[in-house]
């Protein structure tokens, strides 16, 4: 942050008028408030105005940290935060999360289970995210069950091999692991199956649709019926909840947002719960400059771990929360997808366009 302001009208007076976020400290340099802001000299003037409650918090000093979007400003506040209110501000952090999936096959019994707090996942296995919320983590387990034929009720596949089927074996929508229909290990090859699936749901949807239109051609009606139903089940995959969901070894981004001048963009490399503001780009950019940026990118994200520490964890729940927001002042480009050269530069261009609207 800069250097400490009195907390005067000649103090705020020197504050820039730009987004960013802003400590109050007090005399010993405690901090009394930290918040952001879109124009730090008038949201400072107005949180000055208000009446002192108790002379104890009064303000004596500010000191601010700019900061160009609303992304970027959360970061900043995030990482300040950590500094400044160690004991206080995770309870501010609830929002700022994304939802996972988990599962490993080579468990005795393996299941799909949802969560927010990567930490408390398993460690082994596979994880697919993120997704914006609970429900849509459900909806998509709930979803590759019935895709794949898995079993709903872990308690009595857990009996296996001599559980009591429940009605979806009578359905001939669960082949029955738990009494013993079929083996332990062809299950998991059925798990796996699905995982796979998850890792390029897009990509495993077109090879089915494929199939079925070469089951129809050869007059196979019956395998082209069962492979609709699947290609029909498989739709579900294309909400734009699941629009990000890949393995999070391939949470790496290049997010695109505001930069400090009009017409700019500023481009963030973020990899797990690495953040790293990267480049700004003032002006339109063409095409080899796009191909040379892309090649930066991706050279410096295959050398980034995927971190589950606590404060790359909380740094990945905030990239989450803005992934799924809709905001035209936000871009993002998954890095190593097939399509990441077509879509960098129009992100570029679509934030450069949204910073040219003058600021309120």
């Amino acid at each position: 942050m800069s250097p400490p302001v009195p907390a005067t009208e000649a103090g705020v007076a020197t504050l820039p008028v730009t987004g960013g976020v802003y400590a109050f400290e007090d005399a010993a340099g405690g901090t009394l408030a930290l918040a952001g802001t879109a124009n730090l000299r008038r949201r400072v003037r107005e949180r000055l105005a208000e009446p002192v409650v108790d002379e104890r918090f009064r303000v004596e000093h500010i000191r601010v940290c700019r900061a160009a979007s609303e992304f970027e400003r959360d970061w900043a506040y995030l990482q300040h935060a950590r500094q400044r209110l160690p004991a206080t501000y995770r309870a501010g952090l609830e929002r700022w999360r994304g939802w996972f999936i988990h599962c490993d096959a080579e468990m005795p019994f393996p299941r799909f289970v949802r969560g927010c707090d990567l930490a408390a996942l398993p460690a082994g296995g596979d994880c697919f995210g993120p997704l914006p919320d609970t429900r849509a983590a459900q909806g998509v387990i709930d979803a590759v069950e019935d895709l794949f034929d898995l079993c709903r009720y872990h308690h009595i596949l857990m009996e296996a091999p001599h559980g009591r089927a429940c009605a979806y074996k009578e359905m001939g929508r669960c082949p029955a692991p738990c009494d013993g229909t079929i083996g332990m290990d062809r299950y998991r090859a059925m798990v796996r199956d699905a995982l796979s699936f998850l890792a390029a749901p897009a990509d495993k949807r077109a090879t089915i649709e494929r199939a079925m239109q070469t089951a129809a051609s050869e007059l196979d009606f019956e395998r082209a019926t069962v492979l609709r139903r699947r290609w029909e089940r498989a739709a579900a995959f294309e909400r734009p909840a699941c629009r990000h969901l890949r393995r999070l070894g391939d949470f790496r981004f290049a997010f695109v947002a505001n930069g400090e001048r009009r017409r700019s963009a500023r481009v963030f490399l973020v990899v797990g719960g690495w953040i790293t503001p990267w480049v700004d780009v003032p002006e339109a950019i063409d095409g080899g400059a796009v191909s040379s940026l892309l090649a930066t990118l991706d050279d410096a994200a295959r050398t980034c771990p995927i971190d589950r520490e606590p404060a790359a964890l909380e740094n990945m729940g905030l990239a989450c929360w803005h992934m799924f927001r809709d905001d035209a002042a936000l871009s993002f480009v998954r890095l190593g997808s097939a399509d990441a050269a077509s879509r960098l530069g129009p992100a570029i261009e679509a934030v450069q366009t949204a910073a040219s609207v003058e600021p309120p």
